[in-house]
This record gives C-alpha cells, sequence and structure tokens, in this order.
C-alpha cells in the first residue's frame, strides 16, 4: 500500500450516526414525554433572538487588547516562554537510557468518532516512511482502541486498519429502532451490526498474533468505563488473548463493543465477574466518558527507588499519543438553543478539556520518569463540520489522507504540552471593551487569524 499516494486512498461509505442522551430505569411515558419534549422545545421555543458574535480571540494572548484594563501588569511574555520551553528538554539533554533499565516504545490513542481515521492514516503513512517503532505497549479508547491494536500488531495489519477506516457503512455498525420503541430499550440503536463487524476482525490469527506480542512482555491495554465505578477500567487484551479461557474471544469482541458503545447510542456491554466465588454483573460503555488518551504508570515497569531519588529511570523511552481530533475546537457563533447549540458545545467542550488534560498528564509523567512525549492532532486549519458522528465519505478521506501525510513526512508532530503556547494561554478580562486587528466584514462572524506559535527546540 506504500506504492500509493494518499490520495488514491479509496473513498469510504457514507456513514451517519446520531447521538442522544441515554434512558434511564424511569417510567416509560415519562422518558418518551421528555424525548418529544426536547425535540419540540430544541426546535422552537429556546431559539432566542439572533445575537451578533464578537470575534473568537478575545481570550488569546497578544490578538486583543483589553481597553478597561488597570495598570497591573501579567506575566511578561518572554518569561512564560522560558518557563514553557523548560518543560521540553533540549535534545543535548536528552538522557540516555540507564542500564538495566528497559527502553519503552509506546503508542497511545484517543478516542473520537469519525476522526479516527486521521490516526489510522498516520499509523499507514508512519510504515511507508520505514521508522515506525516495534511497539512495546499501546493504549486506546472508542475508535482509538482499534487503531492502537492494529498499529500495536504491526505493519501486517495496515490494511486491516486501512479498510475499516475506509469502507465501513451505516449497515455495517448500528441498526436504529423506531421511535415507538425507545420508551422500552437503553439506547437509540442495536449495536449488533457493530458487534458483527468486530468480530470480523478479532480473528483466530489476530488472538494469536496478541497473544505472541504477550509473550514478548508486550501488551496492549483497551480502556473501558464501568458506570457503577464511574472509572476507567484498563483491559489487557493480550493477557486475555494468551489465557486459557475458552470464551477469549467473546470477551475480546464484548471489550471492543464496549470501548465503543457511546452512551446512548447503543447499550451498555454486561461483563459477569466473579467475586469470592459469587457472579456479579457490570455495566461498560465508551472508555473515553472517562479518559480520552491515557498511559499510566502502572503500566509501566518503573524502578521505585529510582522514581524517588529523581532519576527518571524511563529515559530513552517514546510516548507517540494520535488524537483523534482537533486539539482545539473551532469556533463557531452559538445559536441559543438548549437542546442542541448549548447542549452540545458544552459536551463537546468537555470532551476538547479532556483531551487536553489527558495529554498533559502523560507530559508530566515523562518529565518524572524521563520518558519523551510527542503527539499529533488533526490541524487545527483542516476544515470540518466539528460533528465527530457525521461520517462524510469526502471528508474521511481528507482526514486519513491528512494522517498519511503526518506518517510519512515525519511532520505535524508536537512536543510542547497543551496550553504552553502563547495563544493558548487566556490573559484576565478588565472589563468588556477591547481592540482587535483585522477584524472580518461587518455580520461575518470570525476574527483576527490566529498567529502561529513560534517553533521552539524539540518541535517537529
Amino acid at each position: 500500500m506504500c506504492q500509493k499516494s494518499p490520495d488514491d486512498v479509496p473513498k469510504p461509505v457514507a456513514l451517519k450516526i446520531g447521538i442522544g442522551a441515554p434512558f434511564s430505569r424511569g417510567p416509560a411515558r415519562a422518558a418518551l414525554a421528555l424525548l418529544l419534549a426536547a425535540g419540540v422545545i430544541g426546535c422552537s421555543a429556546l431559539r432566542g433572538p439572533d445575537r451578533k458574535c464578537a470575534p473568537p480571540n478575545l481570550e488569546y494572548r497578544g490578538t486583543a487588547t483589553d481597553t478597561t484594563a488597570a495598570t497591573a501588569q501579567y506575566a511578561d511574555p518572554a518569561i512564560f516562554e522560558q518557563l514553557t520551553t523548560n518543560l521540553v528538554p533540549p535534545e543535548e539533554k536528552d538522557e540516555p537510557p540507564r542500564p538495566g533499565n528497559r527502553r519503552y516504545e509506546i503508542l497511545a490513542v484517543s478516542g473520537g468518532g469519525k476522526y479516527g481515521a486521521y490516526p489510522a492514516g498516520v499509523v499507514c503513512g508512519w510504515t511507508c516512511r520505514g521508522t515506525r517503532p516495534k511497539f512495546d505497549i499501546a493504549t486506546g479508547v472508542s475508535t482509538g482502541a482499534y487503531v492502537a491494536v492494529f498499529g500495536f500488531l504491526g505493519p501486517k495489519y495496515d490494511a486491516a486498519l486501512k479498510k475499516l477506516y475506509t469502507e465501513t457503512t451505516t449497515d455495517d455498525i448500528l441498526k436504529k429502532y423506531p421511535l415507538r420503541k425507545l420508551p422500552f430499550t437503553h439506547s437509540f440503536a442495536s449495536s449488533d451490526p457493530l458487534r458483527k463487524t468486530i468480530e470480523g476482525f478479532t480473528t483466530d490469527e489476530t488472538i494469536a498474533d496478541l497473544a505472541t506480542a504477550f509473550a514478548e512482555d508486550r501488551h496492549c491495554y483497551i480502556g473501558t468505563t464501568n458506570l457503577d465505578t464511574r472509572r476507567l477500567c484498563v483491559w489487557d487484551v493480550t493477557a486475555i488473548a494468551a489465557g486459557n479461557r475458552p470464551d477469549k474471544k467473546k470477551l475480546l469482541v464484548d471489550i471492543f463493543l464496549a470501548t465503543a458503545s457511546v452512551p446512548g447510542q447503543f447499550p451498555p456491554v454486561t461483563f459477569d465477574v466473579v467475586v469470592n466465588g459469587q457472579t456479579y454483573q457490570e455495566l461498560h460503555v465508551d472508555g473515553g466518558v472517562t479518559s480520552e488518551i491515557f498511559v499510566r504508570l502502572a503500566l509501566l515497569n518503573v524502578p521505585e527507588e529510582q522514581l524517588r531519588n529523581g532519576k527518571r529511570p524511563l529515559a530513552g523511552s517514546n510516548i507517540h499519543s494520535l488524537v483523534a481530533g482537533k486539539l482545539y475546537a473551532d469556533p463557531d457563533c452559538i445559536k441559543p438553543k438548549v437542546f442542541g447549540s448549548i447542549l452540545g458545545t458544552s459536551v463537546g467542550s468537555l470532551i476538547y478539556a479532556m483531551t487536553q488534560n489527558d495529554l498533559l498528564r502523560i507530559n508530566y509523567l515523562c518529565l518524572i520518569t524521563g520518558m519523551k512525549s510527542r503527539f499529533t492532532a488533526v490541524p487545527r486549519d483542516f476544515a470540518d463540520d466539528g460533528d465527530a458522528l457525521n461520517f462524510e465519505p469526502k471528508n474521511l478521506a481528507k482526514l486519513f489522507n491528512a494522517g498519511f501525510k503526518v506518517g510519512q513526512t515525519d511532520e505535524g508532530w508536537r512536543v510542547r504540552a497543551p496550553g504552553t503556547e502563547p495563544d493558548e494561554q487566556s490573559v484576565p478580562r478588565a472589563g468588556l471593551g477591547f481592540t482587535v486587528p483585522n477584524l472580518p466584514p461587518p455580520g461575518q462572524y470570525g476574527g483576527p487569524v490566529l498567529p502561529k506559535p513560534p517553533k521552539v527546540s524539540g518541535d517537529q
């Protein structure tokens, strides 16, 4: 597949998926009334008056002047630049691997719906470049779980990865329930088609390859959300594949289904667990509910004594994080509708913030242990509708191609943590008056183009 240009990727078939709030176990009539009320109110009563939206970058350092600000001085940009640069040690300060300590190559992939096409493209392009490492650890949630598994198992699975993200159809994913049935279900759609798709790539050969990786002390971890504990549950799918459970294929399929079971869109997946001889049931949903991307210290063999002494025991190791989406949301003029713009934008903002915070966690883990971290996300100038569940063919192909280019050229990676660039810092407001250069024409939403962050040592 490396002999083909990314532009030759077959155009995927459209996949349109809706999303809604999960139903409780309350009375069916009340649930149906709430659903109908949401539809009516969302379409009419709460639209509110039209408004003239302000330029989107009043919060960003260097793009607006607060005309009502007092003489109080905030952090000097030069000092801020020095502090953030120190978060990324220059190449000459990199520490060599410590004798006797293991060196890791780690792949971490986030959730993100249709944006999974981007990290899929990165992995396939990386193979073509010839520098893709053999990963010792891979982690993933939701759509990122599938990219993590295929990326972990090596170039042998590139064709399957490409097919999954370019040929999937709606019928391969879900079957919507009729409206009359919704009060009596746990979701808006059946996940049986998705289960069948997962069973298609969870073959005996795939399981055997996962078991081989386990024998090599390599591990692939998939995250789901345990609804009872409200916490991330991490599954070692390589250990499960290498185990002696007669039902291990079904268990793996259940895990792969649970990690992508968007609450409300799909029903939760039930797992029977045995505690002290007693069987209990757990309900698991999309891992992205509790963590968008993860690498935990508990997953690494870290000499505790060296860590306590500040010796950075994992120097020489690398974490490569693939974000299935943009790092920051595209600004938009939101219409004041509760069920739609306001609610949807607020939930989406939480997901963006969670991704940024999870990447910060990974960055701090690297600062403590001596590992190097880099990540790539969909470019912020990528033209898109911002809907992670709108699987439009042309856009999917563009996402895959954008990722393929990053993997093939090794350009588009970032080493500085989210929030450390000048235009990612918010300056406190002292009032409501501002001056902004290069405003768009009247009546056109937008604002001055954000300046590109300065390139620092280690950025690629």
